[in-house]
């Protein structure tokens, strides 16, 4: 009964594509058999082409960065060149993406190079309508650079208060949702483009629990949303209610029973349990 499967790259993406356009032609091949085999079967294929942050292809911001953009979108459109006309594939962007430094995947915190000050500094500037003083006042904001990006202290809220504008911090993560929604419709336009519009999408985990880039902001870059519930097995509908927009599609793309166990190394659950659980 499976007609949907999802695969692609999770790591190993320098070796798929050292240099823009040095591909692996033995991916694309293996791909290719991969996508034939399943075709054959009536199965559709979500090919998945990053993991929680976009590789830097030589640049510093792996979403702001020109460079890095470049060499992200040369990888997807050599893909989905490979497969034009081709109805049994869609494309995943992601899988569980943040916004942060590639050595603190899921925090969200600042990158801190120029490209982040530059477009952090004219996100603002839009949003208080280059209103220095509303600024200051909205993010009771007394420093010499009004225009600092947040340190990690004030992004999430604490009872320690002193010197930290919790307000400016929130701020930022929106700035981040307004970065990966611009990022993604960027690439999924690459693969529309080369990939004679297959369906795109982005998949995220467990939404609504935490600050990491979520549907609510970036659906109208994709074609359909996509959530991953491996951990919250008691809030399967919950997942997918806050995680859906009325515009778009939204699919479960990850879902089942996470393996846990008990400080001793055994089965949280035993499998009679696990088979309730699933068949539920």
């Amino acid at each position: 009964g499976v007609n949907f499967v999802r695969t692609g790259l999770w790591t190993g993406f320098y070796r798929v594509m050292l240099n823009p356009g040095a591909i692996d032609e033995g991916v694309l091949r293996a791909l290719e058999a991969y996508v034939m085999i399943a075709a054959e079967n009536n199965v559709l294929v979500c090919f998945n082409f990053f993991a929680f942050s976009p590789p830097l292809f030589t640049g510093i911001n792996p979403y702001l960065d020109p460079v890095s953009l470049e060499g992200q979108k040369r990888l997807l459109s050599l893909v989905a060149n490979r497969f034009k006309g081709c109805n049994w594939i869609h494309y995943d962007l992601i899988n569980e993406p943040s916004y942060s430094p590639q050595n603190e995947i899921w925090q969200n915190v600042p990158v801190k190079d120029h490209y982040e000050k530059q477009f952090w500094t004219e996100w603002v500037r839009r949003k208080f309508n280059n209103d220095e003083d509303l600024m200051r006042d909205s993010w009771r904001d007394i420093s010499n650079d009004i225009y600092s990006v947040p340190y990690s202290g004030e992004l999430y809220y604490s009872q320690l208060r002193e010197y930290k504008r919790f307000r400016k911090g929130m701020d930022f993560q929106l700035f981040t949702q307004d970065v990966i929604a611009n990022w993604a419709k960027s690439l999924a336009a690459a693969l529309h483009d080369f990939g004679d519009n297959a369906l795109v999408t982005l998949g995220q985990d467990e939404g609504g629990n935490d600050v990491r880039p979520q549907p609510q902001f970036y659906y109208k870059s994709i074609d359909y949303t996509s959530i991953h519930t491996w951990w919250m097995n008691d809030d399967l509908l919950w997942d997918g209610l806050a995680s859906k927009v009325l515009e778009k599609p939204n699919m479960v793309q990850e879902t089942g029973l996470m393996r846990l166990e008990n400080i001793d190394g055994e089965h949280w659950r035993t499998p009679e349990k696990a088979e309730n659980v699933l068949r539920r």
